[in-house]
């Protein structure tokens, strides 16, 4: 009788041990996820002042500022609205500036500026790290999802009320002309 008691409780601590660990792990990775997508939202916004100087520079074509002044409007309703509209005016940007940056006649253009090539260079490197970070968020965001569908995390709800994480869908592509600027 001893013997059996003494087991059960070496076996609850073992598994209150094992739930405890998966909780904490669960813990930290969905920090990770929030740390990632607070990067990801500081890429963004640097994406976006850099190329706003650009558009109050007149560095861009003039036929592409019209556009670009509305991206950026959107890009500022779509914070205040919803995620997925501030994502989509994100992805907005990002076509714009591929659409922008397709021509090496503008890439040319800004060669002979010194001051918009700056620009330029730092534009490149914001899209870079817009693109590093989306998948950096992205990577957490599965490894987070792996975690909560074991069904211990399940059972015992070692989620709380965390909701569910999803991954950032978004046009992140950088221009094939802003790739070759380092």
């Amino acid at each position: 009788m001893i013997f059996e008691l003494t087991a059960l409780f070496f076996v609850l601590i073992y598994v209150t041990w094992k739930l405890s660990t998966l909780a904490g792990r669960l813990d930290i990775l969905h920090r990770r996820k929030d740390l990632m997508r607070e990067s990801l939202e500081i890429q963004l916004a640097w994406r976006e002042h850099i190329f706003t100087e650009m558009l109050q520079s007149g560095d861009l074509p003039i036929e592409h500022q019209t556009m670009a002044a509305r991206v950026l409007l959107n890009i500022d309703r779509g914070w205040q609205q919803s995620p997925l509209e501030y994502f989509a005016a994100e992805s907005d940007l990002t076509n714009l500036l591929i659409d922008i940056f397709q021509s090496p006649t503008v890439l040319d253009s800004f060669r002979a500026n010194p001051n918009a090539l700056q620009r330029l260079t730092e534009l490149a490197a914001a899209c870079r790290k817009v693109a590093l970070a989306r998948r950096f968020h992205n990577d957490a965001v599965g490894a987070l999802q792996l975690l909560r569908v074991r069904a211990s995390v399940r059972w015992f709800r070692l989620h709380g009320y965390a909701e569910w994480p999803r991954p950032i869908d978004m046009a992140d592509s950088i221009p094939g002309s802003l790739e070759q600027l380092r």
